[in-house]
């Protein structure tokens, strides 16, 4: 599924055509884009940096757009939407808001949808070459940034890499975003890899370790009650490539540090441009280099 069957046409043609990183979709408001590392607003014309003339989404139209997302069957995707997001092809991830419904304490649906947030992934080769001397193997690595600076984009390039080089390379790919598989075919050139997708990654660290034999692991988006079993999986031998949400180097040793997992972390920016590599350190937060690639 493409976006072109789930957006509006004209809403669609802007998307690709401009390279359009994230949709905001809000009951009653503008749509704001983020193109790059710039926002702005989508208009029938284009991208605009004037709110007037951009688009404002009603309740149908965004109602249409999930249900379209979902295939037509909201319930099929609903342990996904209980979540907040669903996943679609080429990696595509829909934030979902609305009202919790409970029962029995646990959630069970979102209702009154009001918003969706839409995030276009792009591959981006090679974009982890100029690192890789210093995290290759042996070096289990955590890349690190807030929110949209291009982690997965890292590591799904990390996983290329590894594959290209050789490695028998799992990736565990929780929420369908690394690699994307579709009908079992990856949208994405991943040469000797091996993929899980939608596995809980202690599920998947077990029986990937246990079945698949792999040199390395990819992941994405490490929680911190995911750390034992990370820890658990390092110790197998195996080289793991993760990502965490987190503002400075301080801060994720600070969630990592009773686990002594990692032999380098790579700190992400998007100050001058998504995907911008900042530094590496290794596994103590010691400065090993920096980049300025703006």
């Amino acid at each position: 599924m493409k976006l072109d069957k789930v957006l509006p046409p004209v809403w669609a043609n802007i998307v690709d055509n401009d390279h359009v990183n994230e949709l905001r979709l809000r009951v009653g408001q503008p749509i704001r884009a983020l193109c790059g590392n710039q926002w702005c607003y989508l208009s029938t014309s284009g991208l605009s940096s004037s709110m007037t003339s951009a688009i404002v989404v009603d309740e149908h139209q965004l109602h249409d757009i999930l249900y379209l997302a979902c295939q037509k069957s909201v319930y099929a995707y609903n342990e996904q939407i209980v979540n907040g997001y669903l996943t679609i092809e080429q990696g595509v991830r829909i934030g979902v808001c609305g009202m919790l419904v409970h029962c029995k304490g646990v959630v069970t649906a979102i209702k009154d949808v009001c918003s969706l947030v839409v995030r276009i992934p792009y591959e981006v080769k090679h974009a982890c070459d100029k690192i890789m001397r210093l995290i290759a193997p042996p070096y289990n690595t955590l890349i690190i940034s807030p929110p949209l600076a291009g982690k997965t984009t890292l590591v799904r390039d990390i996983a290329r890499w590894l594959g290209e080089h050789s490695y028998n390379c799992l990736i565990v790919d929780e929420r369908c975003e690394i690699a994307s598989v579709t009908n079992g075919v990856s949208q994405y050139l991943l040469p000797n890899c091996d993929v899980l997708s939608g596995f809980d990654k202690s599920y998947a660290f077990d029986i990937g370790i246990r079945s698949l034999a792999p040199d390395c692991i990819v992941c994405d988006e490490l929680q911190a009650h995911e750390l034992p079993r990370v820890k658990q999986c390092i110790g197998c031998g195996v080289t793991l490539y993760a990502t965490m949400h987190a503002g400075c180097v301080e801060t994720a040793l600070s969630r990592v540090a009773n686990y002594y997992c990692f032999d380098r972390l790579v700190l992400l920016d998007r100050t001058h441009h998504l995907g911008e590599i900042v530094a590496v350190f290794d596994g103590q937060g010691k400065l090993l280099s920096t980049y300025n690639d703006h």
